[in-house]
C-alpha cells in the first residue's frame, strides 16, 4: 500500500513499518494513522526486526538520519576501545566493526544500546524529548529543533560540558532577555553557573568525564517542568 500522505521518516521506512502493521491485522484505513502516533523507538524496533531489512551500517545510518535527524558521519567516536581496533576509526567503521564481530540477531534495542557506547547517542532520551519544547545541539550538529521550542542545551564533543539558552522565539513571546527566574534556582542548585555576557547557564565536569546520564535527566526534567507548568501556552 502506497504512503498516501507526507511520509513520516522516509518512503523506504514508513513502507517497511506499514508491512509489520498489516501483519499484524491492521485495517488499511487506520494504518497510516497508526504509524504516525507510534514512537521512534517502536519504528526502529519494528524497522531493523522486518524480514526487509537487513541490519547494516548502512540501514543504520538511514534510520537514525532520518528519524533522529543524526548524521552518523559527523559522529564523533567516544570508545577508545573501539577506535584501536581499526585502521581508521571513523564512526560508520566503528559501527561495521562491531556488526562483523559480534556474530547476533541485532535488535533496535541493540542497535541503541550500541550507538550509545561509540558515540553517546542517547536515541531513547531523543525520542522522550520529541515535542518537549527543548532544542538540543550536541556534538557540533542540531538532534533536535523545533520552530516553538523555548530552550537549548547544548552539549560539547566528549559531553564533559553542558549550556542551557534560551530560545528566540522564547524571548520574543516573553520578553525576556534569557532564561526565567525559576529557571535560575533550579540551574544553580544542579551546579551550573550564570554568563552574564551570553546570557546563559554553564557546566563542566571537573574530572573531565562525560557528565553522568542521570545528571542530563535531572537537568532536562527541570526544564520540562518549567516549560509544562509556567509556558505551556506559548
Amino acid at each position: 500500500m502506497p504512503f498516501l500522505h507526507s511520509p513520516k521518516y522516509h518512503p523506504s521506512i514508513d513502507e517497511v513499518i506499514i508491512q509489520t502493521l498489516k501483519s499484524e491485522g491492521v485495517k488499511n484505513e487506520v494504518i497510516e494513522d497508526k504509524l504516525v502516533e507510534m514512537s521512534k523507538i517502536e519504528a526502529m524496533d519494528r524497522y531493523f526486526s522486518s524480514k526487509e531489512v537487513e541490519v547494516t551500517t548502512e540501514s543504520i545510518s538511514h534510520f537514525i538520519s532520518h528519524a533522529f535527524y543524526i548524521d552518523l558521519d559527523k559522529a564523533y567516536l567516544l570508545d577508545i576501545e573501539t577506535a584501536e581496533n581499526l585502521k581508521e576509526p571513523t564512526p560508520k567503521a566503528a559501527i561495521t566493526w562491531h556488526l562483523e564481530t559480534q556474530q547476533q540477531d541485532w535488535t533496535g534495542e541493540q542497535i541503541r544500546i550500541l550507538l550509545k557506547n561509540l558515540f553517546g547517542i542517547n536515541t531513547n532520551g531523543l525520542a522522550f524529548l520529541e515535542n518537549k519544547k527543548i532544542s538540543l545541539y550536541s556534538k557540533k550538529q542540531w538532534i533536535l529543533k523545533q520552530d516553538h521550542d523555548l530552550f537549548i542545551v547544548s552539549t560539547g564533543v566528549k559531553d564533559i560540558d553542558v549550556y542551557i539558552l534560551a530560545t528566540d522565539y522564547f524571548k520574543q513571546k516573553t520578553g525576556l532577555d534569557g532564561l526565567p527566574e525559576n529557571l535560575h534556582e533550579k540551574l544553580n542548585e544542579l551546579g551550573f553557573s550564570y554568563n552574564q555576557e551570553k546570557m546563559c547557564y554553564y557546566f563542566c565536569t571537573e574530572d573531565g568525564q562525560s557528565v553522568e546520564d542521570s545528571f542530563k535527566g535531572q537537568v532536562l526534567n527541570s526544564l520540562i517542568e518549567v516549560a509544562r507548568t509556567k509556558y505551556d501556552h506559548l
